[in-house]
């Protein structure tokens, strides 16, 4: 965290633009769910849970990688696919103040290289399970995962409200499934919403193009070149960055007690 700070304080000193590549937000059903939620959709949130799962290290013959040590990596999961989890779920529910979590390694030795015999430790989490709080109080769940057997790359969120619900997976990038509490007993039910390309700030390809990975990683540099031509703030920005490092630092904190911390320790940086 201190080192994060540092450099956040050194951005903002030498006065240059930055961003990350936070690239999760530039997906069309996750923009479109934080229109909804900024216009109150969903009314007072009661939950939320999200997952991002993927099957990378199930091979327990897979050989050991500076993604598997901790003084390489700086952490595993969590730090790795975990964190675009955790900015995504801030960017849409608001700041996460406090975690509970249980880290686990169900394989703690793998070869030090391809056909060795010759076993090396692994010092770093492959799976990560999360109960956080939001600074309104409302509870959530979040599971980060590279042993999650069957997965590609799913990612999947929802929130639920006293005046609606919705729901997106990564996998379906350009629906998003909404639930109108409002509507009566004849309309109950989830509804798919074309999202594509429809959000404030797409520019290319039009709006009635399918969105891919690709795209929000494009999108992703495209907002940080408006940053640096003063049309925008770049986002996602470096104070993203440092409350995403705060929330793991918490999270391994409470790993090690088995108890709930506060998610503490920065100060927000402009930009």
């Amino acid at each position: 965290m201190d080192e994060a700070q540092r450099m956040a304080e050194a951005i903002a000193a030498a006065g240059v633009t930055c961003a990350l590549t936070f690239n999760f937000r530039f997906f069309p059903c996750v923009q479109r769910a934080r229109q909804l939620l900024a216009d109150g959709f969903c009314g007072r949130v009661f939950s939320f849970h999200g997952r991002y799962f993927r099957a990378s290290y199930i091979d327990r013959n897979r050989p050991m990688s500076w993604r598997l040590r901790k003084a390489q990596a700086g952490g595993g999961v969590l730090i790795d696919s975990g964190a675009h989890l955790l900015d995504f779920a801030q960017w849409l529910v608001g700041d996460l103040t406090e975690v509970r979590a249980e880290l686990q390694t169900p394989h703690t030795e793998r070869p030090i290289h391809k056909g060795s015999s010759e076993l090396a430790h692994v010092d770093v989490e492959d799976m990560a399970f999360l109960q956080v709080r939001t600074v309104s109080g409302a509870p959530g769940t979040l599971e980060a995962s590279r042993m999650a057997t069957g997965a590609t790359n799913d990612v999947w969120f929802e929130v639920r409200g006293d005046k609606g619900a919705l729901r997106f997976t990564l996998e379906e990038p350009n629906w998003l499934y909404v639930y109108d509490a409002r509507g009566g007993d004849t309309t109950r039910g989830f509804t798919r919403v074309e999202t594509v390309a429809r959000y404030e700030g797409a520019l290319a390809p039009d709006w009635s193009q399918p969105v891919g990975v690709s795209r929000t990683h494009a999108e992703c540099q495209y907002q940080f070149l408006r940053g640096v031509w003063g049309q925008s703030n770049a986002a996602p920005t470096v104070a993203d960055g440092l409350r995403v490092q705060a929330m793991v630092e918490a999270s391994y904190r409470s790993a090690a007690s088995t108890e709930w911390e506060r998610v503490n320790g920065f100060q927000r940086i402009n930009g």
